[in-house]
């Protein structure tokens, strides 16, 4: 999930950039903005708690209830300006 929100972050990145040097294209741009911020959060959010957390005998990460709420918000956000996005023909995908 860390290298997935790292992956999207550069592709949302680059994107960003490209969509700011065009005319009307404020709403991809919100949007990008969005993703980018959600993929942040989300990898920050993800290297905070495996550094945090204990790992149970099975190996297995316990996360607190506050982070995991954090996390699933974020990934609902990503997951509602990916699908806006899409609507736009503008895929974070890399290829």
């Amino acid at each position: 999930m860390i290298d997935d929100a790292n992956s999207e972050f550069r592709s949302c990145r680059w994107l960003l950039q490209h969509y700011l040097g065009e005319e009307n294209e404020d709403h991809a741009c919100v949007l990008l903005a969005e993703l980018y911020w959600a993929n942040y959060n989300i990898a920050k959010a993800l290297q905070n708690e495996m550094e945090e957390s204990e790992i149970t005998d099975d190996g297995h990460v316990v996360f607190a209830e506050k982070p995991l709420l954090l996390i699933q918000t974020l990934s609902h956000s990503k997951k509602m300006a990916s699908y806006e996005l899409n609507k736009l023909s503008i895929s974070t995908a890399l290829n």
